[in-house]
């Protein structure tokens, strides 16, 4: 489906970044008890692809205005048909698994995605001296007052 020369030279889905990566940190996200949301957004056939990845960004592009996107990655059902053939496909492209990107519907994009898809979902973003360096050790837990984020 793919020569080895093509995977070589494809982009490579890393780490989240942003244009200054000020906060760096993880996701995880909890399946919704069924994907078929996922599927319906991306206009993917069950049948022919398995989704293994998404992405969510956005951001302010003026004063009030936001902008979101969302895509999904995923697996053509011709590489890989049980969980198993990801280590052999893998073994095959030099540890790289390829897959195509499908981007969403901005209407339903980054935290609407969240919202209507995913059972629960965590992230932690840390100032970027502090996440490369060092782990924070959380001695004390305290409740926010109630604020508006506009006040």
């Amino acid at each position: 489906m793919y020569g080895p020369d093509e995977v070589a030279n494809a982009v490579i889905l890393g780490a989240a970044s942003e244009q200054y990566d000020d906060w760096l940190g993880t996701a995880a996200l909890d399946d919704p008890n069924d994907l078929d949301p996922l599927y319906a957004l991306s206009g993917l056939d069950r049948e022919e692809w398995t989704i293994v990845g998404v992405s969510l960004a956005g951001g302010r592009i003026g004063v009030g205005d936001l902008s979101s996107a969302a895509s999904v990655y995923a697996v053509s059902r011709e590489l890989v048909t049980r969980f198993e053939d990801f280590a052999e496909v893998a073994a095959r492209y030099d540890g790289r698994i390829p897959v195509t990107q499908v981007g969403l519907d901005v209407e339903q994009a980054g935290l609407r995605l969240l919202e209507n898809v995913f059972k629960r979902w965590t992230i932690h973003a840390l100032v970027r001296g502090i996440a490369r360096d060092y782990d924070l050790a959380i001695m004390e837990v305290r409740e926010a007052d109630d604020r508006n984020i506009d006040e």
